[in-house]
């Protein structure tokens, strides 16, 4: 889609890229793990503390009047917690290492271009994560300065980070 070879070696590179979170069996767990990941990935590229910022400019330049193609629903606000997102150590792990490889192809491209071909990134990830009619809620409500929780193996929520058996 490109005859930009550097564009699109880059961008071939990122999409081709296998995720740790897309193998999590619980969809709240994959959405968690994106989130986490999402937030690193715009801290890399961004700087630190530029993650609310950036969904709010991302939700004000790519979807104002969209909002109608989105209704609210009110689960929609239950998506994230208020307060807190649970994650563990593995799975931090395994979002450093993709946030490493993923925004060092981002890094390689000009700004200009890097801005506009991370935001379309992004909402095809979350799409593909979370689906499509609840990705304005994802931004609304899960990029609002909570903090990161470890849950610890027999937590209720450990389960989140299951992986499906492959032996079924």
């Amino acid at each position: 889609w490109s005859h930009d070879y550097h564009l699109y070696d880059h961008m071939n590179s990122i999409y081709r890229h296998d995720h740790k979170f897309d193998l999590i069996a619980d969809p709240k767990g994959q959405m968690y793990a994106l989130r986490i990941y999402l937030d690193l990935l715009v801290q890399d590229l961004y700087g630190f503390n530029e993650t609310t910022q950036y969904f709010a400019r991302l939700l004000s330049n790519r979807f104002r009047g969209l909002e109608h193609l989105f209704p609210p629903r009110e689960e929609d606000t239950l998506l994230c917690d208020k307060q807190a997102i649970p994650t563990c150590y593995h799975i931090h792990g395994y979002v450093k290492l993709d946030v490493s490889i993923i925004g060092g192809h981002f890094k390689s491209l000009t700004p200009e271009v890097m801005d506009i071909l991370f935001s379309d990134y992004v909402e095809e990830i979350t799409a593909q994560v979370v689906g499509t009619g609840q990705m304005l809620s994802f931004f609304r409500y899960c990029f609002q300065g909570q903090y990161y929780y470890i849950t610890e193996l027999g937590d209720k929520e450990h389960s989140l980070w299951d992986y499906p058996d492959v032996t079924d």
